[in-house]
């Protein structure tokens, strides 16, 4: 389930119109903030939304600017993530050099939204050890 509507896409973006395929691309989007919420804590209900309202604006937010990254990239799969150069006819890939750096600091992930879940305190940087 996306944490975003399409009408919610069409809010943060400020278009009038929304792309072909917006429903899958909020869904992927979604499943890419969960990727960089492995470890967050925060509420949630039986099965497993968030219940906090602030919570929720910020997952519905960082949804839209993922979709919106992934629509402007040209790469709603991730297929083109890391890539440095591609070519289709003779094909030839080349991918880039892996980054070094924290996980999830590719361009699969847009910058805002790592951002916006960094200042939330929802994106984990070390690990809580419970007695």
């Amino acid at each position: 389930m996306s944490y975003a509507t399409s009408l919610d896409y069409l809010d943060w973006t400020g278009k009038a119109t929304a792309p072909a395929g917006l429903g899958r691309v909020l869904e992927v989007a979604s499943i890419r903030v969960d990727e960089l919420l492995v470890g967050a804590v925060y509420p949630v209900d039986a099965v497993g939304n968030p219940t906090d309202l602030d919570v929720k604006m910020v997952l519905r937010n960082a949804t839209c600017e993922q979709a919106l990254y992934m629509l402007e990239l040209g790469d709603t799969s991730g297929a083109k993530a890391g890539m440095k150069s591609m070519t289709i006819g003779r094909i030839q890939w080349q991918r880039a050099e892996p980054k070094t750096g924290s996980p999830g600091s590719s361009e699969k992930y847009a910058p805002a939204v790592l951002d916006m879940l960094h200042v939330f305190g929802l994106r984990p940087t070390s690990v809580i050890r419970l007695p």
